[in-house]
């Protein structure tokens, strides 16, 4: 659930589709579909809680593609990237490690 680029939004700028869809990724990463059961389309899970997990493939298959347009795909790399990343720096728009930003010990 964290990546860059981060969508965090407040007040007005806020909106539920935005924020299920941007503020979630599709992984491209090959071997987790058939692993993790689809998590590649875990961003439909945001848009619709209720969902059952073996139905996001067959529910992203039927969506249109200007409904993906907005999508932040990650492949391997930037999975790999991401596992550390937990804080989010207002300056910069990004999440970044504890490490990062010198909390952590060495």
């Amino acid at each position: 659930h964290t990546f860059n680029p981060a969508y965090v939004k407040s007040g007005g700028a806020w909106n539920f589709s935005g924020a299920a869809l941007g503020g979630s990724s599709f992984h491209t990463t090959l071997g987790m579909g058939w692993f993790f059961m689809g998590v590649e389309q875990h961003a439909l899970h945001h848009f619709a809680p209720r969902l059952p997990v073996y139905r996001l493939r067959e529910c992203y298959r039927r969506g249109k593609d200007s409904f993906w347009s907005g999508m932040i795909w990650i492949g391997p790399r930037e999975f790999a990237r991401s596992l550390g990343l937990a804080l989010y720096d207002e300056k910069s728009g990004r999440f970044q490690s504890f490490r990062a930003r010198g909390q952590f010990p060495e």
